[in-house]
């Protein structure tokens, strides 16, 4: 921070925190007027890579609250306008073994991973690490560990 409510960015220099709201109109209608210009497939590909960004922000924040990984597989559905019924037939995967995965009743596995990594370019690691951050999650909020009972100080002394 360079001074109240101003912040220094690297690439344009000290900034003002605080807009009016007459330069934030201004600024969407720059924006708008702007993205105009792109062509549907590559609005649907920065949407994608925006999911992408989120997925890797989730992954490196603290849960608040569980997002399945079926939610951010159907969102990327949703950005590409694609039926569930047609992505299940492409991936050949039954269909409701998709559902379920899309509603978080069933688990990612590295096989379904690994063919949305590959169609839309997202790591399939990344899928695999939500899935099993969720897991983890799940099970501490419904299974208290005891620190007492767990500890490396108890181990040592049970040489």
């Amino acid at each position: 921070m360079t001074g109240k409510n101003k912040y220094f960015d690297q690439l344009i220099g000290e900034q003002k925190h605080q807009s009016n709201p007459e330069d934030i109109k201004m600024l969407k209608r720059i924006i708008k007027a702007h993205s105009e210009d792109y062509s549907q497939d590559e609005k649907m590909n920065f949407k994608r890579i925006g999911l992408h960004l989120r997925m890797q922000s989730y992954l490196a924040e603290p849960i608040k609250e569980i997002q399945p990984v079926g939610e951010f597989l159907n969102e990327l559905l949703e950005i590409y306008k694609v039926k569930k019924t047609k992505f299940a037939a492409l991936i050949d995967y039954e269909n409701t073994n998709l559902h379920a995965v899309l509603r978080g009743r069933r688990r990612l596995n590295n096989k379904l991973a690994s063919k949305i990594g590959s169609i839309f370019s997202i790591d399939p690691q990344l899928w695999m690490y939500i899935d099993a951050k969720n897991e983890l999650a799940k099970y501490q909020k419904d299974n208290i560990i005891s620190k007492s009972k767990y500890n490396l100080q108890r181990l040592k002394s049970a040489r």
